[in-house]
């Protein structure tokens, strides 16, 4: 089969890498945690399944609207609302995707042009730069201030001047019981 070149220019991802390098020690018998893939080291909430699977048993196994449950988005608004004071339109300003990484890799695509260069606070997640080279788009990496905050002085001095829509990929990565962003 033939593949495009967009596809082509990709490279593995970094964190798939790690996870299989860490399978192999963890089978040669070395201990270790695994911090390199998002999944959670417990087992789904007891409430999540039992809702899961009543819904199941209640029907509910067709497809959705393919922007997610309104219900769902109606609910994402009002909790970014309550915990980072931003109000959003659930119907025309949430989408619900399979995932953090296919949601990123929607909005390059959707956003991005060829040679487009977008400003990346740094450290980020290896996918972001796979996502927007899937773009047709660079990535100009922008080191984040004392204690992973925003750098102003950073961020001006890798702001492309000539262009005032410099994209930016600004992300929050958090865990799951990590503090609230302040």
């Amino acid at each position: 089969m033939r593949l495009a070149e967009r596809i082509k220019r990709l490279t593995p991802s970094g964190t798939i890498v790690m996870a299989e390098m860490a399978r192999s020690l963890e089978k040669s018998g070395r201990k270790i945690l695994h911090l390199e893939i998002g999944e959670p080291v417990f087992a789904t909430p007891n409430h999540i399944t039992e809702a899961a699977c009543k819904a199941i048993k209640e029907g509910f196994t067709h497809y959705t609207s393919s922007k997610g449950l309104i219900e769902l988005r109606e609910a994402i608004a009002e909790d970014l609302e309550r915990r980072q004071g931003v109000e959003v339109d659930p119907e025309s300003e949430v989408i619900v995707t399979p995932g953090a990484k296919h949601a990123i890799y929607c909005a390059c695509l959707a956003t991005l042009n060829p040679e487009d260069e977008v400003l990346v606070l740094s450290p980020t997640w290896p996918t972001h730069f796979t996502c927007i080279r899937a773009a047709g788009a660079s990535a100009v990496e922008v080191p984040c201030g004392e204690n992973y905050s925003l750098d102003e002085e950073r961020l001006k001095e890798k702001h492309n001047q000539e262009d005032e829509d410099d994209p930016l990929l600004f992300t929050q990565q958090s865990y799951w019981g990590s503090p609230e962003p302040q």
